[in-house]
């Protein structure tokens, strides 16, 4: 099936979209580990982030009770974005420690 639209129509499911140009990036290691391990600070105004993992094993983000069941996987060599999120990011790993990057831009 092919749907087709106008310029318009695009534009307008567009709208929401963050299309905001940063001019800062702060970026670093952080080693996760089985413990809930806070990787972003909330109220911090950013234009996004984004989150690699550069580790082995499977990482997995969520709030500050993030586990291995309730979490985002993020596989070995996989990376995550978001351009909306302002609140706190957690991650945890489920055994030993994980090299974890992280970029976010203001």
């Amino acid at each position: 099936m092919v749907v087709e639209t106008t310029p318009k129509e695009i534009l307008d499911l567009l709208g929401d979209a963050n299309f905001t140009k940063c001019e800062n990036m702060v970026y670093g290691e952080i080693e996760i580990d089985d413990e809930p391990v806070k990787i972003l600070d909330s109220g911090v105004s950013t234009t996004g982030f984004i989150i690699y993992n550069n580790s082995a094993q499977t990482i997995f983000l969520g709030s500050d009770a993030v586990t291995i069941v309730n979490g985002m996987p993020v596989v070995a060599g996989a990376s995550y974005s978001n351009d909306l999120w302002t609140g706190e990011m957690w991650a945890i790993v489920a055994a030993g420690t994980s090299d974890v990057r992280v970029e976010v831009f203001y």
